[in-house]
């Protein structure tokens, strides 16, 4: 087998590698640990990443390797691919290996919470009903409890737990599972160090996201941290968060559709908060309906901003975000609304975007 993969790098380094893929499956190659086919099919398609996924695919489809399976399921998580994921994690349930089983259990929480079905105290109830004797799920459903933990806000407390765990992983000897659960862990530090208005730690540890991962293979991780940069700068610069959203944007454009579609979706409410909050470009009209009654406030169409933002709490219930009092109050000069939107932000412990009300 050593053999077989050493002469597949030889001929990939030498570019001579194309004829040989289809025969790949037939020459026993599929055997081969995750990292190496990772290596081989970079080197082959460089640039295109639709290609990786799906030559990746047909490879982690034919392997006989159980540790492939188990790394193929947080490769598909890191990519945004959760219909391959569901579908590997339901056919893993029912394997013959024991700690396949085991992953699939676990990554099924994974799905649920990608679909938006588990979050807050109801994930980590889940979380912490299940123990594992595998290091790598013992991390992984501590990170899940990390995920639940910031859910709720509790901070401070995610500080001190995730600070704990974090050279936990860094032992584990797969070089994929080790650098992704690191990735999930720094990714949750960024956004909860924003949150709780500790800025600058904040933009230290996404710049190291983004000049030290490989943003192809961590796609989702990458844009994540250029979208938190930019958020980082919403009440300081206009340029320099439209820096960061244009850099999102860009490495959002290799994911998958229904992940691009979502992530799209964030992006752009960012992009035309920022217009908006700015007074700058403010010839489009945002797909978000809180984000248009903002922008017709901003404009002065008065009336349109309070009937939109009107249609919403209506959606809702009754009720407004912290964002939405706060456009209800610049249109309607109402002191009672900031005072909802202040006392949102502060239910949520959320110390950095309550910035927004010093504006008043």
């Amino acid at each position: 087998m050593n053999d077989v993969v050493s002469t597949l790098k030889e001929h990939v380094m030498n570019n001579k590698l194309e004829h040989l893929f289809p025969e790949i499956l037939a020459d026993g190659v599929q055997n081969i640990p995750f990292q190496d086919m990772y290596t081989l099919v970079e080197k082959l398609y460089k640039n295109d990443i639709p290609m990786q996924r799906q030559q990746l695919t047909l490879l982690m489809n034919h392997t006989t390797l159980a540790e492939n399976l188990r790394v193929a399921m947080e490769f598909y998580t890191m990519h945004g691919e959760i219909e391959l994921l569901e579908e590997l994690v339901n056919r893993e349930k029912s394997s013959k290996d024991p700690l396949n089983r085991e992953w699939a259990e676990v990554y099924e929480i994974v799905v649920q919470r990608y679909k938006g079905e588990l979050f807050g105290e109801k994930l980590n109830q889940i979380v912490l009903s299940r123990n594992s004797q595998s290091k790598e799920l013992h991390l992984l459903l501590c990170i899940l409890h990390m995920f639940g933990v910031y859910d709720i806000g509790e901070y401070e407390a995610f500080f001190k737990v995730s600070n704990a765990i974090l050279p936990e992983v860094q032992h584990f000897e797969n070089e994929y599972i080790k650098t992704s659960y690191e990735l999930h862990l720094y990714n949750l530090f960024c956004f909860s160090h924003l949150l709780a208005n500790k800025v600058e730690e904040c933009r230290h540890i996404a710049t190291c996201i983004v000049t030290q991962t490989h943003y192809l293979r961590y796609p989702i991780v990458a844009s994540n941290a250029y979208h938190v940069l930019a958020q980082s700068y919403m009440f300081e610069s206009f340029e320099e968060s439209m820096k960061y959203i244009k850099r999102a944007e860009e490495i959002i454009s290799i994911l998958p559709d229904k992940k691009k579609v979502q992530k799209s979706k964030d992006i752009n409410n960012t992009k035309e908060f920022l217009r908006s909050y700015w007074k700058r470009e403010l010839d489009s009209n945002p797909d978000s309906l809180a984000e248009l009654a903002h922008r017709h406030i901003v404009r002065g169409n008065i009336d349109m901003g309070i009937d939109i933002l009107d249609e919403i709490r209506t959606k809702q219930g009754n009720h407004l975000t912290a964002f939405q009092w706060y456009y209800y109050g610049l249109a309607t000069n109402n002191m009672d609304c900031f005072k909802q939107a202040k006392q949102i932000f502060t239910s949520n412990k959320d110390r950095f975007f309550i910035h927004i009300l010093k504006s008043i």
